[in-house]
């Protein structure tokens, strides 16, 4: 605006809402992963069974029965047995492994 001139009054348009874009059918989600952590930190008491992958970043006292993947991180503490098809340790484990 320039020194001097009076401001127009000008109309607002109102504005135009764009239509969606229409699909054919909803794309699906992909599957889940069946993937549990127990961070650092973490205490679960009990009897752990199931499928998918089991991380132990703390601690698990109790059983962990699985039909997948245990993985204990290097500062986690299984004490209890482990069965699993795979079992990878970095902590340390009281109990015995049967993979």
């Amino acid at each position: 605006m320039a020194w001097g001139k009076k401001a127009k009054d000008t109309e607002m348009e109102p504005a135009v809402m764009e239509k969606e874009e229409q699909y054919d059918e909803i794309p699906s989600l992909p599957s889940p992963l069946s993937s549990t952590v127990i961070a650092t930190g973490v205490t679960v008491s009990g009897t752990m069974e199931g499928e998918g992958v089991i991380q132990v970043e703390g601690t698990v006292e109790g059983e962990i029965n699985l039909q997948g993947v245990v993985i204990v991180a290097a500062t986690g503490i299984v004490k209890g047995p482990i069965t699993a098809e795979v079992i990878q340790v970095a902590g340390r484990v009281k109990g015995n492994c049967v993979a």
